[in-house]
């Protein structure tokens, strides 16, 4: 396998046992002499009892069984020896396995598998994000192929190389446009690259903000498909040269001030993931070979786009929590190790919420949480940010003085203890215990202040009924004078 694609496989294969956690990811490619053998190609392990030069016939074992039927397995309780799996020289005591087809098209190229020595640690996210990386891995073995079938034709584009591999390393959008920016006048001279890419969230696309160029501050530009050329390029999914564009916008804000263009898209499994595009404010600025040797920068592009939008995606889950939508604690730590001005930290407790879990099991559980944060945002408005923490809760109040603090608290104790909470066909009656550490008098560093909010809600959980404790007061806590609702049966 040529070096290039080799290092592109093994760069996602390091990328898929980062993201899963895996013990072993192992990719099998189909052996190009002879369709019925998987060679193990790229893999990454903390074993090493992996057999480097494995080989599998297809239909053997779970990974010959993948590339037979073309169908991802999922193994979340394996008993077996993990000899059977054909590349371990010896039992590793694997407790889950999972894998996945790699197609080139509606043909089975190769498989991607991941293992681990803990029980159910693969979710089905983890298995729908395992065949979303053969898509890129499919992408990089498609392109990579087609690169060396240009190469073999003598398309020798010594520049386009080097771009690439300085592109490989960027770790977000800004950098690959920055690095192409600084990189791409040597080899085709233009006035202005452009970079377009598809949305997470939905199949709309943005203009990624390159330094010093014209789109000034603010959210990124978002791409209309029709109207304006690079968009054009996303839509038709092929590239384009005009000479001369006759004042015609190639992009929002462009003003048709560019005389020539070219664009070529960045393309993933036969779908548009983003373009790339050169413009000129001079006429016929560009060859045909600068259009070829652009399509051929974008078609290796693929594999970088589909790497960084998966870390890209990767940050955002991990910004968030998945049950309650709210911003995870350890993204509030990260984001705001050290308070100013003034406020408190509160730590809000749900007295019995294991008991919850018990009586309606995980996903009513998970919807009591749900709601609870819905109704603690409310409470806390605009001045305040609220974190789960497990079975708690983090609030932090901002903006608030030492008098503000105690009625804010009542207010955010009856959001939560006011009314039931109806699920499973039972009115859920829950009761809360509130820490609060002030700030700056008991700290400005976030992590020590949730410590003492942690500490005082402790002492307000042993107190009867639903009471709140600020740090550093006596034993005797401050009772919250609200009805005491009582834990009821469910």
């Amino acid at each position: 396998m040529p070096q290039a694609l080799d290092c592109e496989l093994k760069n996602l294969v390091r990328l898929v046992g980062n993201v899963t956690d895996a013990f072993t990811v192992a990719l099998f490619l189909v052996d190009d002499q002879d369709e019925d053998i998987l060679r193990l190609s790229a893999f990454q392990s903390l074993s090493n009892n992996v057999i480097k030069n494995a080989s599998i016939p297809v239909g053997r074992g779970l990974v010959g069984w993948v590339a037979k039927n073309g169908r991802a397995t999922h193994a979340t309780n394996y008993d077996r020896d993990t000899k059977t799996l054909w590349f371990y020289s010896k039992d590793e005591e694997i407790k889950s396995f999972a894998a996945a087809p790699v197609f080139d098209g509606d043909r089975v190229i190769g498989v991607l598998s991941i293992d681990s020595k803990q029980h159910y640690i693969f979710t089905n996210k983890i298995v729908k994000l395992l065949s979303d990386f053969t898509c890129a891995i499919s992408s990089a073995i498609v392109h990579g192929r087609h690169r060396i079938k240009l190469d073999s034709e003598a398309v020798a584009f010594e520049a386009l190389s080097d771009i690439i591999d300085k592109v490989s390393v960027c770790e977000k959008f800004a950098g690959l446009a920055h690095t192409l920016k600084m990189n791409m006048g040597a080899h085709i001279r233009h006035d202005q690259l452009l970079l377009a890419v598809r949305s997470l969230d939905d199949d709309g696309f943005c203009m990624v903000r390159v330094a010093s160029t014209d789109f000034g501050v603010g959210p990124e530009p978002v791409l209309p498909l029709t109207h304006y050329r690079l968009g054009w390029v996303i839509g038709q999914g092929r590239p384009i040269r005009i000479p001369d564009l006759k004042g015609v916008e190639v992009y929002p804000g462009s003003s048709g001030k560019w005389r020539s263009f070219i664009g070529a898209p960045v393309m993933a499994m036969q779908n548009a993931i983003g373009a790339i595009g050169l413009v000129s404010a001079n006429a016929k600025a560009f060859r045909n070979v600068d259009l070829k040797s652009l399509a051929i920068l974008a078609s290796s592009l693929s594999s970088a786009f589909e790497g960084l939008r998966f870390s890209r995606k990767k940050q955002i889950e991990a910004q968030t929590d998945p049950v309650t939508g709210m911003i995870s604690h350890q993204s509030l730590l990260d984001n705001r190790p050290f308070l100013k001005g003034a406020g408190a930290v509160l730590m809000l407790n749900i007295v019995g919420f294991t008991q919850i879990n018990i009586r309606l099991g995980f996903e009513d559980g998970e919807n009591v949480l749900r709601e609870t944060a819905e109704r603690i945002a409310e409470a806390v408005g605009v001045d305040g940010v609220v974190s789960r923490y497990y079975g708690k809760f983090i609030i932090l109040l901002e903006n608030a003085s030492r008098d503000e603090v105690v009625p804010k608290i009542k207010s955010i104790v009856e959001a939560v203890d006011g009314a039931p909470f109806f699920y499973g066909g039972y009115d859920i009656h829950v009761s809360t215990a509130v820490g609060a550490a002030l700030y700056p008098a008991d700290g400005l560093k976030l992590k020590e202040l949730i410590l003492k909010a942690q500490e005082a809600a402790e002492r307000a959980r042993r107190a009867s009924g639903a009471r709140i404790s600020l740090h550093g007061e006596p034993e005797t806590d401050r009772p919250v004078h609200l009805r005491s609702v009582k834990e009821q049966e469910i």
